[in-house]
């Protein structure tokens, strides 16, 4: 019940705020006087809903795949018992165990590089950018036209200043500042490069969004439902992990006033991806 109520309690309009706090802006007229009991009840909200609550951009989608069963764990184990002397026996165990269908959260907003192209752009902004620094043009990764080492970036371009892909062979197009902005030149340092830092300024930032529809690239472009940047998550069954462990076990019982007693375990675990219990899992385009 937990995980439900966490879950469905995240969408927006499932819960209403009644709190009293200055972001919200609702604590009246300050300073707050215990004996003004107004001053200390819940403040007005709406009873009835609104249909259709979309919510913020910033919020989340969050479901259940309809078909979730119960998780489950096989464990097995066998050992071989030997006797080295009437007082000392060593033991070797094999010990193992499997997690099937367990339950995972994906976010599938996982951010698209591949498919739409954008990993290749993004090395060609990157040697752009050389380009332009050992022809003396600044720190730029803009095309600066032909027998200069640039290439075209109609999807850098279109987010930048809504100008669509068949006119991004034409260097006078270039004139978006950002094209020299820090933020997106750090992101294509060689030693530290960040797409996601780069294409996070493009989904997070309302022109920049509106700058990329004008020049005919879809709203989905990077994120399959771009209208909820907090992520579309989903739990499912996909969950699977992996443990296997050899076991050996020496004992020599209280003999001649010599009581010996060790054990040494090599084991080793794996889980599908990284993440907690009914945790998130990232890279739902890139599981094998």
């Amino acid at each position: 019940m937990n995980v439900f109520q966490s879950i469905y309690a995240s969408n927006p309009g499932l819960t209403i705020d009644a709190s009293r706090n200055l972001t919200l802006n609702n604590l009246g007229t300050l300073p707050i006087l215990f004996r003004n009991k107004n001053q200390l009840a819940q403040p007005a909200f709406p009873t009835t809903p609104i249909y259709p609550n979309e919510g913020l951009i910033t919020n989340s989608a969050n479901a259940f795949n309809p078909d979730l069963k119960i998780g489950y764990v096989q464990s097995w184990s066998f050992g071989i018992q030997r006797e080295i002397n009437r007082d000392t026996a060593i033991e070797v165990r094999y010990v193992a165990n499997r997690g099937v269908k367990l339950w995972q959260q994906y976010n599938l907003n996982e951010t698209n590089f591949l498919e739409n192209g954008f990993l290749n752009e993004f090395k060609l902004a990157q040697a752009n950018l050389a380009a332009n620094i050992a022809g003396g043009r600044g720190n730029s990764f803009k095309y600066s036209g032909p027998n200069t080492g640039t290439v075209p970036l109609p999807i850098m371009l279109a987010f930048f200043s809504g100008v669509a892909a068949a006119n991004a062979g034409d260097p006078a197009r270039y004139t978006s500042t950002q094209f020299g902005n820090a933020t997106f030149v750090n992101a294509l340092a060689v030693n530290g490069p960040s797409m996601g830092t780069f294409s996070g300024n493009f989904t997070s930032n309302a022109t920049f969004r509106g700058n990329g529809l004008v020049a005919g690239l879809p709203a989905n472009f990077f994120l399959l439902n771009p209208g909820k940047l907090g992520g579309a998550w989903s739990i499912e069954n996909n969950g699977r992990t992996w443990y296997d462990s050899l076991q050996v076990e020496l004992r020599r019982r209280l003999s001649r006033g010599l009581l010996v007693q060790g054990n040494y375990v090599f084991s080793r675990a794996f889980h599908k991806c990284f993440c907690q219990q009914f945790g998130s899992c990232r890279t739902t385009l890139d599981l094998a």
